[in-house]
């Protein structure tokens, strides 16, 4: 018979493959929807988006915190990180006029997804036509 510490780690197993990947890809759809619309924020304000040429991990870009900052909603401390980072990061590139958001999902089959080799993205753009990431595909 399987130990107590063995049937408790097939059961975290079994949940890490199905709710805790939901609620991870949940959270990363979320996140990216708030830096969307801090970013909008920004643009009417600025009639531009932060300029960044290659793509950056929004976890390491403090730069990019420091300025979007005052366009988040007010009373709560805002840390955008991948629950999974550094393996998973929210990707953010941007020409000035358009930007583009990225995470990776855990869950392959996401329709909300775009499969790019053996990894699935989940993209927000400010323009249906500008999307960097596959302008390769």
């Amino acid at each position: 018979t399987p130990s107590n510490s063995s049937a408790a780690s097939d059961v975290y197993k079994r949940q890490d493959n199905g709710s805790f990947v939901t609620l991870r890809d949940k959270q990363r759809k979320d996140d990216l929807q708030l830096i969307s619309q801090a970013l909008r924020n920004y643009y009417q304000e600025k009639s531009s988006y932060p300029v960044v040429e290659e793509k950056i991990k929004i976890e390491e870009a403090d730069n990019l915190w420091s300025v979007l900052e005052p366009y988040l909603p007010e009373g709560e401390e805002w840390s955008f990180a991948d629950p999974k980072y550094p393996d998973f990061y929210y990707g953010y590139i941007s020409d000035g006029e358009n930007y583009e958001l990225s995470a990776r999902l855990e869950n392959k089959e996401d329709k909300e997804g775009i499969a790019i080799g053996d990894i699935v993205l989940y993209f927000i753009v400010s323009n249906e036509s500008y999307n960097p990431s596959l302008a390769g595909f």
